[in-house]
């Protein structure tokens, strides 16, 4: 309110508080309803005058829209539908965005901007695929705030690929018919106009590699050195500046870099993480170009001879092969294809070429000529060939089907060096820019990895296709389509196997086998009473023309093998299928429980072991009697009935934590009970919970898009990430680091301890739901298009491999203390079970209804919460073990625990503190369990003892204590011998620099006069620890105090 008195003498107050004449009275607070504004005018004679202003604030909450208009796209508004998506063409830039309230009192804001009502915000720039629009009303009240969400869409939509049906079997030299995914909008082969600028690179680099975080380096002869582009990109920075005039460049399988340098004779290896160039293999001539195959070996060529040489990784790079002489001229490119053709790029000439190893590269084939000097070469998983032309800034890409030439223009600007990736795109050095370019396609299908031998894959529809001429292990395929506003991934497996051995059934004579017979499980047991003596098995061959032995005699298919007799106890009896060819062989196992009699396992020595870090340990075994192989009850056991549990977790003591999505909860199952007890409520949607090693409950909440930490004790929940997308799993490491999926946005999430801070890890998710970490801290990730990814620590999340592929929905998961998964399929109603290192699937239980969280513990129970179905059946089971050895809790880094033997083995990664491990071993009908106290120390650079020859040492020798003083009893010593003895007799040790034998003297060491510090130094035998003792030794009268003082002469 702005007052003017009439008489300029007089004074205004409102409500009490001055106000100036014709000076505002501003920002004062309103109530929702009438506010009174009691204003006072004071004459100068003292008399007063009274004016009164009511003030009404509209307290309504309507904030609600009538209708939201667009200058481009459509949609069906209602003010009740708070979520829109809305699809424009590529060539719509820009838009405007109309909204209208229903109370004209209302505020409306866009992304933050504040609208007036029925005007548009106008000319909202568009980028190509999503842009979101926020979109607030706030109703006159102040208080009431509704959000409209608004979703425009720019190009075509992204492609999506999915595989139908599962893990398949080929068959050598049998052809297969054509499979690939189902696609929608996959656009044809094509690559981006344009580059992605990810780095910058002041120098003419040649190469591209990249190591296991992901970083890149490329080499640079013109100023003798090698760069390094971070992980995320920029700026490059000097990795080493060693060289002359290095060229070639690659990295194997565990990211050391090896690098060719004309100007030096020798190839050098730089150890992954280090940046110290150390010579490798015998000289060579003028190396350049280097390649290195699938198992290791490097390729050099060597200029001007034309020499191909091979280094074999088998002796360290020691033997040298010559594979062709006076072959090229000036080979600055070199690559391999699967088969280890090679490929080589010729500057001087302009030619490209290739070396068939199948004539033992006798022979080059010229494929193109006159290219404007071409240099880096590529071959992608396919087979095609890129290569990049320098001089005419372009990359050809050689298709492996031999149709013609592709030039991919993406304005490069001398491209030098090339870099593919498993998903089609691929980065470009541009030495005429200075910069590192990726190159995305638009179009066409990619895979990941080569296919089996005969085996070809097709880019316009992403089929695969052909005759397999030779084996292959099973292994998971992933595909990636593109078009011009994304690309979508689908995985898919199978193997090759040299013929078909499988059954096709298998009966016992007694009782039946467990769990029921498939021609993919090969392990069964069966139990009799004490009184059966002879049992027989009657096979079914799948390939009537393959044999079968059972306990080694041959059997004919559908006949019963001979009488079998049996022992008390357990007995194992193996079924070996031969395939009709001799190539392929199965081994089905039968165990026979004669008189159901329970397991026993111990240990024989001593329990209790001690081991040092990077020292190989010997293999701890079992003595074990009755033990099935690992295997589980098909039907689970109810723990407890729940409305609605969604996930699961376990603590050490038996304890269960189940997430309740129905009723918004966090319930406890104390072990032993079966009664759920409420331990925390107040949660929107809760999906996923995890326990660290404290106790403290970890939960997602994906309504509210928050992971939340409940104190072990039950306290109050604190919210440690929110912001999240429909956030879903969660998962938690040994230092306290969150791991979380976030479906949304299809992201995996890491909570930092220190700071908070959350960062994006890995790549390629298609709607991630389950998440576990195993002991390593590799991550294992469930996503909706039936695909399991791990990735893996050692490489900081950047490298992720699709390890089993075609599971029905699949959302929970959990690992064992042996590295084993556990997977719930919702769709299916089974629960899974993937084995460490192979990656085989196996079902372990297909009754449930739609099974959500799953957990496993240290005796290998697994727990599975099933929400049920519409409210009823939901509840959380146990699914108990009848075969198999367990530990609890897990091992230290490094070491392996065997669940098929019970054996611990490995190679300890990191110091531990003594701890108890219980294994636990199971048959059909009971279990037993044994234990083993071990401590992992740092690797043993200690010393036992240290004498001074001649001398004391203060304090007393002891192991631990790395200081001491020494003096001589006979008073000064020009030198000083040391013996020094080491805890390990294969240490080493150096006194003073000098290498000592363990129990024997040193060499004399001089003494200056006063203190001389000596160091002690002892190496593990492994070199993974160092220890230094230090002994100040004092040369000189120890004592310092005069005994007399003569003066002369004696007056003074």
């Amino acid at each position: 309110l702005t007052p003017t008195a009439a008489d300029e003498g007089a004074s205004i107050e409102i409500n009490g508080q001055p106000v100036p004449s014709g000076t505002g009275w501003t920002s004062q607070d309103l109530s929702v309803g009438y506010n009174t504004a009691n204003i006072w005018v004071t004459a100068a004679d003292g008399s007063e005058k009274y004016y009164g202003v009511n003030i009404y604030r509209n307290g309504e909450s309507d904030a609600f829209l009538t209708n939201l208009q667009l200058s481009a796209g459509s949609i069906s508004f209602n003010s009740n539908n708070f979520d829109y998506y809305v699809t424009v063409g590529n060539d719509v830039e820009t838009i405007d965005i109309t909204p209208t309230v229903a109370d004209p009192g209302s505020v409306v804001t866009i992304n933050g901007t504040t609208v007036t009502s029925g005007s548009p915000l106008t000319n909202q720039p568009l980028t190509l695929g999503e842009n979101y629009f926020d979109i607030r009303v706030t109703a006159p009240d102040g208080e009431t705030i509704f959000y409209y969400s608004l979703n425009v869409f720019r190009g075509v939509e992204p492609p999506a690929l999915e595989f139908y049906g599962g893990f398949q079997t080929f068959y050598k030299n049998e052809e297969i018919y054509p499979f690939g995914p189902s696609a929608s909008g996959v656009a044809a082969p094509a690559y981006r106009a344009t580059q992605d600028t990810v780095g910058t690179i002041n120098a003419l680099a040649l190469t591209l590699v990249k190591d296991l975080q992901g970083n890149m380096y490329s080499s640079s002869p013109n100023d003798s050195t090698i760069y390094k582009i971070p992980v995320g990109g920029g700026p490059a920075v000097v990795l080493t500046k060693f060289f002359n005039s290095p060229y070639g460049m690659v990295a194997d399988a565990a990211g050391n870099l090896f690098v060719a340098d004309q100007g030096l004779t020798n190839i050098y290896k730089i150890a992954a993480g280090t940046n110290t160039p150390v010579a490798i293999g015998p000289a060579l001539s003028d190396p350049y170009a280097l390649a290195i195959d699938a198992t290791g070996n490097l390729y050099v060529t060597s200029n001007p001879s034309g020499k191909i040489t091979r280094l074999l990784v088998s002796d360290n790079y020691a033997t040298k092969e010559i594979l062709a002489e006076e072959g090229f001229a000036n080979a600055i490119g070199m690559a391999l294809d699967a088969e280890n053709n090679i490929y080589t790029t010729e500057i001087s000439t302009g030619k490209f070429k290739k070396f068939l190893a199948g004539d033992g590269y006798a022979n080059a084939i010229t494929i193109d000529s006159l290219l404007q000097f071409p240099v880096g070469v590529q071959v992608d998983a396919a087979g095609n060939v890129f290569v990049a032309e320098a001089f005419a800034s372009v990359v050809r890409k050689y298709p492996a089907n031999g149709d013609e030439t592709i030039f991919i223009n993406a304005q490069f600007g001398l491209p030098t060096g090339l870099l593919l990736n498993n998903d089609g795109s691929f980065y470009a050095v541009n030495g005429g820019f200075g910069t590192i370019g990726k190159v995305i396609p638009a179009g066409g299908f990619y895979l990941d990895k080569p296919l089996p031998k005969g085996l070809i894959f097709d880019e316009y529809y992403g089929e695969i296709s052909g005759t397999p001429t030779a084996t292959s292990p099973a292994t998971y395929y992933t595909i990636t389509g593109y078009n011009e506003s994304g690309k979508a991934s689908a995985s898919v497996g199978f193997n090759v196997l040299g013929g078909n051995a499988d059954l096709d059934y298998l009966d016992i004579s007694q009782e039946y086998l467990t769990p029921y017979f498939t021609p993919d499980r090969i392990n069964y047991s069966a139990g009799v009473d004490a009184d059966v003596t002879t049992i027989n098995l009657t096979p079914v061959l799948s390939d009537p023309a393959a044999t079968v032995k059972i306990n080694g005699v041959e059997v004919e298919s559908g006949s019963p093998s001979q009488e079998i007799s049996l022992n008390t106890g357990n007995n194992v009896i193996p079924v070996v299928v031969t395939s009709a060819n001799g190539e392929e062989t199965k081994t089905y196992t039968v165990t026979v429980n004669r008189g159901r009699v329970e397991p026993t396992i111990a240990y024989s020595g001593s329990t209790s072991k001690t081991y040092y870090v990077g020292d190989a340990i010997t293999p701890l075994n079992l003595v074990a009697n009755n033990v099935n192989p690992p295997a589980y009850s098909c039907i689970p056991e109810e723990v407890a009935p729940m409305t609605g549990p969604i996930a699961v977790a376990s603590d050490a003591a038996g304890n269960l934590y189940v997430a309740d999505i129905a009723d918004s909860s966090i319930y406890k199952i104390p072990v032993g009970t079966g009664t759920p007890q409420l331990f925390k409520d107040g949660f929107t949607s809760p999906t996923g919970i995890a326990l660290d090693a404290a106790g403290n409950v970890y939960v997602a909440d994906i309504e509210e898009g928050t992971v939340s930490k409940i104190p072990a004790s039950g306290g109050t929940p604190v919210v440690i990430g929110s912001g999240f997308e429909e956030v879903y799993g969660v998962a938690v490491d040994a230092t306290g680091n969150v791991y979380v999926t976030e479906p949304g946005a299809n992201k995996v999430k890491r909570i930092n301890v220190s700071g908070g801070t959350v960062d994006d890890i890995g790549s390629g998710f298609n709607i991630p739901l389950g998440i576990a970490l195993d002991a390593e801290r590799n991550i294992y990730v469930t996503n909706l298009d039936g695909t399991v990814k791990k990735l893996t620590a050692i490489s900081n999340y950047t490298t992720d491999e699709t390890i089993v592929g075609g599971l029905d929905y699949p959302v929970g998961i959990a690992v064992d203390a042996a590295n084993n998964i556990y997977v719930t399929e919702s769709a299916s109603g089974r629960v899974k079970k993937i084995e460490n290192g192979t990656y085989a699937v196996s079902n372990i239980s297909e009754c449930f209804i739609e099974p959500a969280g799953i957990s496993v513990d240290g005796k290998g129970n697994v727990y599975v919460a099933d929400p049920g179905f519409d409210g009823m059946y939901g509840g959380v089971s146990i699914i108990n073990p009848t075969g198999g050895f367990y530990i609890s809790p897990v091992l230290p880094a490094g070491m392996v625990f065997n669940d098929a033997t019970g054996t611990i083995s490995g190679t300890p990664k990191e110091p531990s503190a003594a701890k108890t491990y219980t294994i636990t071993a199971y048959n059909p009908y009971g279990n037993s369990t044994a234990t083993v106290n071990i401590t992992v120390l740092p690797a043993n650079a200690n010393l036992s003892k240290l004498l001074v020859i001649g001398g004391n040492l203060s304090p007393v020798f002891g192991p631990d204590k790395i200081s001491y003083t020494s003096y001589f009893n006979s008073g000064i010593e020009a030198s000083v011998q040391f013996k020094p003895t080491a805890s390990d007799p294969n240490a080493t040790i150096k006194v003073n620099g000098q290498p000592v034998v363990s129990g024997a003297a040193s060499q004399s060491i001089p003494l200056n006069v006063g203190p001389n510090t000596i160091p002690v130094v002892v190496t593990s035998a492994n070199g993974a620890s160092t220890k230094t003792y230090t002994v100040v030794v004092g040369s000189g009268a120890h004592e310092a105090g005069l005994k007399s003082v003569t003066f002369s002469p004696s007056s003074k």
